[in-house]
């Protein structure tokens, strides 16, 4: 009896001050997209100096592990990742095949969505700031996911020079399957109602934006993201993924 329960606190004691750095090596592949440099703590409470995903550095990560839902196979915890631009706090859980992460905080430049875009003459402006009420990844496919979005400081410079205000969007699950949700504006410079759809195929967007009280910076801005109606608005669209 003595024997088992001294074997239990030796077990204990070194679980509890078991290195991160080891301990990633059986969580994050050698060759996979992210890479975590500078480890150190342990198992429970540790922390990278340095987080690469696809060789572009991304910040610094700390995370936190419970103890008593690894007792019934399920890691649980909470992680920051911060940098000088970019934010993102969440609290995960993982078992086997599923991951869930709740009240994800994230916030990054606008600069980030400028590829997705597809605006090569136009550079975006401002922050975005990212609320995740639910997410869910079952064999790394999202099944669930609601939240919002809201880009505050709007604009952009480089062909033109504009102040947008601030966008708002919210997204979550479509009844027709994949994800989506609509972009509206808080009453700023520019008018913004759209909405937008992406599922393991691919995404679109498409949006009609207007300078709200004849705005000529936004106007002249506007005419470097999409094709000028009839009344004035202009008619923005994107699309990317398998097949497009």
């Amino acid at each position: 009896m003595w024997l088992l329960l001294a074997l239990a606190i030796v077990v204990v004691m070194v679980v509890a001050s078991f290195p991160a750095r080891l301990a990633l090596r059986f969580v994050v592949p050698a060759d996979g997209e992210i890479t975590l440099q500078d480890v150190s703590g342990s198992i429970w409470n540790g922390q990278a100096g340095r987080v690469l995903y696809r060789g572009e550095m991304q910040g610094q990560l700390r995370w936190s592990l419970r103890a008593w839902p690894l007792l019934m196979g399920r890691a649980s915890g909470d992680f920051d990742l911060l940098d000088a631009q970019l934010s993102v706090s969440a609290r995960f859980e993982r078992s086997w095949n599923r991951v869930s992460a709740h009240n994800v905080r994230a916030r990054l430049p606008a600069s980030r969505f400028e590829r997705m875009l597809d605006l090569p003459s136009l550079q975006l402006n401002g922050n975005v700031m990212i609320e995740v009420d639910e997410l869910v990844l079952e064999n790394r496919v999202p099944t669930a996911l609601a939240g919002r979005a809201r880009w505050t400081d709007a604009g952009v410079t480089g062909a033109e020079q504009a102040v947008f205000g601030t966008i708002l969007a919210t997204f979550g699950a479509l009844p027709t399957g994949g994800f989506g949700g609509d972009v509206s504006d808080e009453g700023g410079p520019l008018a913004v109602k759209g909405h937008f759809k992406t599922t393991l195929l691919g995404f679109e967007a498409e949006a009609r934006l207007q300078a709200r009280d004849g705005n000529p910076q936004v106007t002249r801005a506007l005419t470097h993201i999409g094709q000028v109606q009839e009344d004035g608005s202009v008619l923005f669209r994107v699309e990317g993924g398998l097949g497009r």
